[in-house]
């Protein structure tokens, strides 16, 4: 049974990663925002080498991979050059997550800022905006952010709106 099961584990860890790596303009951003099929969406921006960024992924793809019923979550990486694909598709490999890999340089994240009213200084990862379909800006979070915190803004904001 113990050889069963790292045999189980070894084959997950091999897994092909099926997705690509995504190249998101400031509009672009906006559209991944508009055309989601629920209420809310949470785009958490990171950067590889910014170790609570990489903390607080495991916990937020909790609301990735057990789809909260009005959340879409959206990891977006950071990253100033094209050569990022193989980096970004191995990282995420490592941790075993499933997930479209989304990429924006910071002149389009810059843009998709301005457009909501915050400055390119919240620009540093780790940061989450939590927004509505809508576009509206729910939440912005400056620091490391887990999934329960996640859930109460969006419970908060839902009461709101009773």
């Amino acid at each position: 049974m113990m050889s069963l099961s790292l045999l189980i584990l070894a084959s997950a860890c091999t897994k092909e990663f099926s997705h690509e790596v995504s190249f998101l303009s400031g509009e672009e951003l906006k559209k991944l925002v508009a055309e989601s099929d629920k209420p809310y969406v949470l785009l958490n921006f990171y950067n590889t080498a910014c170790k609570p960024c990489v903390k607080e992924i495991p916990d937020l793809a909790q609301l990735h991979d057990h789809p909260h019923k009005h959340l879409n979550v959206h990891f977006v990486a950071l990253d100033e050059d094209n050569d990022a694909k193989k980096e970004l598709k191995h990282f995420w490999q490592q941790l075993a997550i499933e997930t479209p890999i989304y990429c924006v340089n910071n002149e389009s994240l810059n843009q998709f800022l301005r457009e909501h009213r915050l400055s390119s200084t919240t620009s540093t990862p780790p940061m989450s905006l939590i927004l509505s379909r809508d576009g509206r800006l729910i939440e912005s979070i400056s620091t490391v952010t887990d999934a329960k915190e996640v859930s109460l803004i969006i419970h908060k904001d839902e009461s709101f709106g009773d």
